[in-house]
């Protein structure tokens, strides 16, 4: 291919058509490997959708490439739903951008503007969909909300406590005890009910 501003701007003159590899190999006179690698380059500069389709010159139904529709989602926002949407479950660009069809070089630029986010992890374990090893993304940890939420437990519970200390000796042992707390499984305080003893 010329260059990937040749694309670019090819792309940009038929903005709401999408076309087959073939087709684009054939239109720069270059190889599908050269039309794949700068597919990915220009994907990493503009927002790229790649999916099952109609090619807009030869008519066939294969994967189809095209600008991504001004109406949709931001491609890093797509991932990040994608992410949090999946449980436990971390995904490499290839399958991200199969599975929201977009171009590799618009899933990576997405993983990559995600790496600050504190809802997705970036890490080295294998992916869930294809198992290759490498960089994928995931849901991230949820250690310092769980902290924050736990110390905001506890600081609660303390004031609460404060709170019972206090009326405990303004008003006379008429109160009731305080209810039995017991930590969840979540990590914040709860309620335990009491049950009357049968005899």
């Amino acid at each position: 291919m010329g260059s990937d501003v040749d694309l670019m701007a090819f792309l940009r003159q038929h903005g709401d058509q999408q076309f087959c590899r073939a087709c684009l190999a054939f239109a720069f006179e270059v190889s599908l490997p050269a039309v794949d690698s700068t597919l990915a380059v220009v994907g990493q500069q503009t927002a790229l959708a790649e999916f099952p389709g109609q090619c807009a010159i030869c008519g066939r139904l294969a994967v189809v490439t095209g600008l991504e529709r001004r109406s949709a989602r931001p491609p890093e926002d797509r991932v990040l739903q994608l992410v949090l949407d999946q449980v436990g479950r971390f995904f490499c660009p290839d399958c991200i951008a199969r599975r929201l069809g977009l171009n590799i070089g618009t899933a990576q630029k997405a993983v990559w503007q995600l790496r600050g986010s504190s809802g997705v992890r970036i890490d080295g374990p294998a992916c869930s969909e294809c198992g290759r090893r490498g960089l994928v993304v995931g849901p991230g940890r949820q250690k310092s909300f769980a902290k924050t939420v736990g110390a905001r437990a506890m600081s609660l519970r303390r004031s609460e406590n404060r709170v019972l200390i206090h009326t405990r000796k303004r008003s006379s042992n008429t109160s009731p005890p305080p209810l039995p707390r017991m930590r969840s499984a979540r990590g914040a305080w709860r309620v335990m009910p009491v049950f009357p003893l049968r005899t």
